[in-house]
């Protein structure tokens, strides 16, 4: 019913607006035509009255008016301020404002209920193609923000916000809409609907805070990379209807939150995938959505791999099954989800519930998925961070270097290859495998240092501390490895300090581990000390105690040190004589 009264306004509309054009036209007979390509400008300083809108300094004071004067490939460039007008339009142009936020920002607000922007290709011949940029379109009363009908709109840098329907509802085979870099937020019904055939795509955007869900696809298409969805009630991202698809990568669902439909049927999903749509999930992060993160129903299909999903809060539904995947087979349909090298933990509702084909190298901290293909974990912890902000354009949780999921993918496995990349567009393969999920965790070379230590001698206390950077991060676990073995009387701490009292001279050689591990050969000089022995040998004999002074002791110091050196003295000439006998 809503989609027909939609439609019906719009006819309506169409008829009074082209009367206005006409009257537009009628007023500038005298202008010459503009060719093709002609800027036009607007300003709510401007004037309508014989005007074709190309003096940047004589600007026309309202949008459709200017539209009217335009031919196709025209640009209109709207300058700050409210504009509170209904801009329909039925050719190839572009539509630029001054910004989409801050105090020079263009807003356009619709009017008489009708929607902000209309961009209609139902009676035109050739498709309108439209780009609109740097524009605000909000606060539209009882109407959609920007309705698309057999058209092709690109909407850059822009916002639609708080209208009283849909952000932006897209309808017919022939209609396409791009959001790029913009944000849909705050609308009473769906941020983006299609339906009829018609496709989004949604990229770099933020679709947050409606009340009706974030991305609607009935009967169409969806593309959504490198965006987040978030708290959005209903469902973050719907794919319903025969030969309906939806592709997301690289892109955040959160913070969906449950209502109820006519049926009384409550739910919250990140993604729901129902009536033989089908979804395809990859590299993405669905945490804190209530009910399901993906729930598959009436017969529709879902593959999800290298993504995370977490943070699922039970759900209320009686009928719908409240999991992180779940899978609903009570309708007689076969619906099916299949998950290949993909984090399903730290859910408070059940990790799975439904049928679940294991594609391998999934992991799970319960046995509820019943994984048991190739590489695959049951019952581990994958150690993941809180949703935050660790790199790239959307918010991700990343795991622990002490988490099960790191380097448990082997390279040509499960998308694991020198190519490949994480939600965050970084090298996938880091390390000698991948990590399980839709992040990974950075793997920069081990360095240890220093490189070279110092020497110790025999009989006094020695300590040298080992430090790493790189790698997976602190904390770092250092080891002997095998075969190795420090000078006697020195021992290695887990966290790299090696110390204690050597007891023998000489040079060692030994190897120590770090972490995966890494290898680092090291050499400890160990020199013989300046004890007795030596003293006995040079002839001096210490004095009993007390019977020098201060001067006494320093004559002894010296003649100590002169005796020692002698001693080593004749050491090294007994040794170069011995060299010379042999």
């Amino acid at each position: 019913m809503r989609r027909l009264e939609k439609l019906a306004r719009r006819r309506a509309l169409a008829v009074g607006l082209a009367v206005t054009a006409a009257v537009g036209i009628s007023l500038a007979v005298a202008a010459p035509a503009a060719a093709a390509g002609t800027d036009r400008y607007v300003a709510v300083t401007g004037d309508n009255s014989d005007n074709d809108c190309t003096d940047p300094a004589a600007p026309c004071i309202t949008i459709q008016y200017a539209v009217s004067q335009a031919d196709a490939g025209d640009t209109i460039h709207v300058g700050s301020g409210v504009y509170a007008e209904t801009v329909d339009i039925r050719m190839p142009l572009t539509l630029t404002g001054a910004g989409a936020t801050g105090a020079s920002a263009t807003h356009v607000t619709g009017s008489g209920g009708n929607p902000g922007i209309i961009v209609d290709g139902t009676d035109t011949e050739t498709v309108p193609d439209v780009a609109i940029q740097n524009l605000d379109v909000s606060h539209v009363a009882h109407a959609a923000g920007i309705e698309i009908t057999d058209a092709i709109v690109d909407l850059r840098d822009s916002t639609v916000t708080d209208n009283d329907e849909d952000g932006i509802d897209a309808v017919g085979a022939r209609s396409g809409v791009t959001v790029t870099d913009s944000t849909v937020e705050s609308n009473a019904l769906e941020g983006v609907q299609v339906d009829d055939g018609a496709a989004v795509h949604v990229v770099g955007s933020r679709i947050a805070d409606n009340d009706e869900g974030g991305v609607i696809v009935e009967a169409g298409s969806a593309t959504v990379a490198t965006s987040t969805i978030d708290a959005n009630t209903g469902a973050g991202i719907v794919a319903d209807g025969p030969d309906t698809s939806v592709t997301i990568t690289d892109t955040t669902v959160s913070g969906t939150r449950p209502f109820s439909d006519q049926e009384g049927e409550a739910y919250g999903a990140g993604i729901l995938v129902f009536a033989t749509s089908h979804a395809t999930i990859t590299r993405s992060t669905l945490d804190g959505n209530t009910g399901q993160g993906v729930l598959i129903s009436a017969g529709g299909a879902a593959a999800v791999s290298a993504s995370t999903i977490t943070g699922t809060l039970p759900g209320e539904s009686d009928d719908l099954p409240s999991a992180a995947i779940g899978v609903d087979v009570d309708e007689g349909l076969s619906s099916s989800v299949t998950l290949t090298a993909t984090i399903i933990a730290d859910n408070t509702a059940p990790n799975c519930a439904g049928p679940v084909t294991d594609g391998g190298y999934n992991l799970s901290d319960t046995t509820s998925c019943g994984f048991s293909a190739t590489g695959s974990l049951s019952e581990a912890d994958a150690a993941l961070g809180a949703l935050a902000d660790n790199g790239g354009p959307t918010l991700t949780r990343l795991p622990a270097k002490v988490g099960a999921a790191i380097d448990r993918i082997p390279s040509g496995t499960a998308g694991c290859s020198a190519g490949a990349t994480d939600q965050r567009g970084e090298p996938a393969l880091q390390g000698p495998a991948c990590d399980i999920g839709a992040v990974e965790v950075a793997q920069p070379p081990l360095v240890v240092t220093p490189s070279s230590l110092p020497h110790g001698t025999v009989g006094q206390h020695y300590s040298a501390t080992l430090h790493a950077t790189g790698g997976l991060g602190a904390p770092y676990e250092f080891a002997l490895a095998d075969g190795s073995a420090l000078p006697d009387g020195l021992t290695l701490s887990p966290d790299g300090v090696i110390s204690g009292t050597p007891t023998a001279a000489g040079t060692t050689s030994f190897t120590v581990a770090v972490d995966d591990p890494t290898f680092v050969p090291l050499t400890i000089v160990v020199e013989a000390s300046t004890g007795p022995a030596e003293l006995a040998e040079s002839g001096v004999t210490a004095p009993a105690a007390g019977m020098l002074g201060v001067g006494g002791l320093a004559l002894l110091a010296g003649a100590t040190l002169l005796a020692l050196v002698a001693v080593r003295r004749r050491h090294r000439v007994g040794d170069r004589a011995e060299s010379a006998g042999r």
